[in-house]
């Protein structure tokens, strides 16, 4: 075997290597199936806001009632938004919970520093093709935040299941 032959070799072994650890070991090509059995670990915010339903990982239809408690100074004029996305973070149903208010108690008032009952209604579709991948989703309950300051920012993320 000449040296040119080895070298030659050697530069072909050497390219294949490097186009396997470049190439082969960033593809993060999605599965034809994703996993719903994951789960994450939620932050707890249970002394700003309790989610009573959906709990998390459960599985919902439309339309979807979401009721809870959270601290008067989630919302903003009695509401604060709510958003529903499916796996792949795509926008599929958004609207406001509201407080909800005795109105019998002329005391009862969302501006407050203690617990306010919400409820909140939304309707929703996903599409077919969409469950045939995964039928996870996520339920974002935002404080509002009307000041649009960064460090006013809040939310609780849970995971759902949509019914197929």
């Amino acid at each position: 075997m000449s040296k040119e032959t080895l070298y030659t070799a050697i530069a072909i072994v050497i390219g294949i290597l490097v186009v396997w650890f470049f190439v082969g070991t960033r593809v993060d090509a999605p599965s034809d199936i994703i996993d719903d059995t994951d789960t994450t670990v939620l932050e707890d915010k249970s002394d700003l806001i309790v989610l009573e339903s959906p709990l998390p990982e459960s599985t919902i239809t439309s339309p979807l009632i979401i009721t809870g408690q959270a601290r008067g100074y989630w919302f903003f004029e009695a509401t604060f938004p709510i958003i529903l996305t499916d796996w792949d973070g795509l926008i599929i149903a958004e609207g406001y919970a509201e407080a909800i208010l005795d109105p019998n108690d002329p005391e009862s008032t969302w501006m407050t520093e203690e617990f306010v009952p919400f409820k909140a209604t939304l309707e929703y579709t996903v599409a077919p093709e969409t469950l045939n991948i995964s039928t996870r989703g996520s339920l974002i309950l935002r404080k509002d935040n009307p000041s649009g300051l960064p460090e006013n920012d809040d939310a609780l993320e849970i995971t759902v299941f949509f019914s197929k």
